[in-house]
């Protein structure tokens, strides 16, 4: 009887909680608006360069070509099949001279639309391609290197009367090829090829990564609900209905809930842009590649993370009068969660590490530990069960002492909590 009183009060407290942080005019308007501003600040820089790009008069640049080891065709025929991005970039014509230097340069001398280039014997012994500008300035031709190059190699090597076929292997260049002594069934997003494959292989990370982001979140929204309510002192009239534990459970779950609402209208927010702009079919991917054996131990590790920082916050948010007025200790405790960022590049770097290995029975950093190694190596079921046991007993040690400090700290009224005090309660 008394189960079932507690869990109805609890939920009751979820549900008024959930009520209170979203059937509101500023969180709804929020929900739709801030998704939309960061779209329009991020895309804006980009639209306005386009704009530009569209509106902008190009002067076009008219690059002549004196050529005396016969190269021009080859260039003009490479360029030609690059035309549309370069000649959409630089708006650049390249055209062929006939006359001499001296003719050239009394054509084009202070034309800052004109350049010109040489190609002779001098080019190639002085190993370097020169290109004079009729003005002071011009556009950016660095690119012309890559073109250039290649023919004037093929044209040195083809002096010394070597095959031409054998010349283009010889200026293919080499690439590296990995092959593997001992072939074992390769899983099928390492074998999917470029972005669609990484993103693939990552999804239950992500998916629970960004869970565990909610509830960080979702901690931080439950301690300042705590705060709120002791400053406008609801709380009086909650505890006089329910205790303070069930005030407490009530707040963590309501919070987390409201949290994952919030977050799964940011999640499909991102999923419709980035399936729009980036060209990239999300969801097909991610219903092909969520569901994965480990993804319900990635669940635990997240929802078990989350009521680890709930307690935590809910309790410290019981010892102040407000965030501002936070002392000390209440800030050094509320820096705890982000301890996990410290250990973050390490365990990326090398997932079977020692700084991994430790990460993971650091309470505060087992969630994103676990989460981060399960994405990136396969671990065996020791290796899960040992970290979940301490993130475990970790959670059930905070919480018992967050309800300890929750039930004597949300009835001070008018100063924060010491650290004495605060001690004198956890010993009650």
């Amino acid at each position: 009887m008394k189960a079932t009183t507690t869990i109805r009060n609890t939920s009751t407290i979820a549900r008024w909680e959930v009520r209170r942080l979203i059937w509101n005019k500023t969180f709804i308007i929020s929900l739709i608006l801030t998704p939309i501003l960061i779209g329009v600040f991020a895309g804006l820089p980009a639209l306005l360069a386009a704009v530009e790009d569209v509106t902008e008069e190009r002067e076009t640049f008219t690059l002549y070509v004196l050529d005396e080891l016969g190269i021009y065709e080859s260039l003009y025929a490479k360029m030609e099949r690059a035309y549309t991005q370069y000649a959409t970039k630089y708006n650049i014509i390249l055209q062929r001279f006939a006359g001499s230097r001296e003719e050239l340069e009394a054509r084009i001398g202070g034309n800052y639309s004109a350049g010109y280039m040489v190609f002779n014997n001098e080019t190639i012994r002085s190993k370097e391609i020169n290109i004079v500008l009729g003005g002071t300035y011009g556009p950016d031709l660095d690119f012309i290197k890559d073109f250039v190059q290649p023919l004037l190699l093929h044209h040195q090597l083809a002096q010394y009367n070597i095959d031409p076929d054998e010349i283009d292997r010889i200026l293919a260049g080499y690439s590296i090829r990995i092959t593997p002594m001992i072939v074992d069934e390769i899983p099928e997003d390492i074998v999917k090829p470029g972005i669609i494959g990484m993103i693939a292989k990552w999804i239950p990370g992500i998916f629970a990564g960004l869970i565990l982001f909610l509830a960080f979140i979702s901690g931080m929204t439950t301690m300042q609900s705590a705060i709120s309510d002791k400053k406008d002192k609801i709380v009086e009239i909650l505890l006089s209905s329910v205790s303070a534990d069930e005030l407490m459970q009530g707040k963590i779950i309501g919070n987390f809930i409201a949290g994952l609402i919030q977050g799964s209208v940011y999640l499909i927010y991102i999923l419709i842009a980035l399936s729009i702009f980036g060209g990239i079919p999300l969801l097909p991917i991610i219903l092909d590649h969520l569901l994965v054996p480990v993804l319900p131990e990635m669940l635990f590790f997240t929802l078990t993370g989350y009521l680890l920082f709930s307690a935590l916050f809910i309790g410290l948010g019981a010892t102040m009068e407000d965030v501002s007025t936070a002392g000390n200790f209440q800030s050094l405790i509320m820096m705890l969660p982000m301890l996990p960022v410290v250990f973050v590049f390490p365990i990326v770097k090398n997932p079977d590490g020692l700084v991994a290995l430790v990460a993971s029975y650091i309470p505060f950093v087992t969630p994103l530990a676990m989460l981060i190694r399960m994405t990136l190596t396969d671990m065996s079921a020791l290796e899960i069960i040992l970290p979940a046991i301490v993130l475990v007993v970790s959670t059930l040690i905070v919480s018992k002492i967050a309800g300890r400090i929750f039930r004597v700290g949300i009835l001070m009224y008018g100063k924060n909590a010491s650290p004495l005090e605060i001690w004198k309660w956890i010993r009650q």
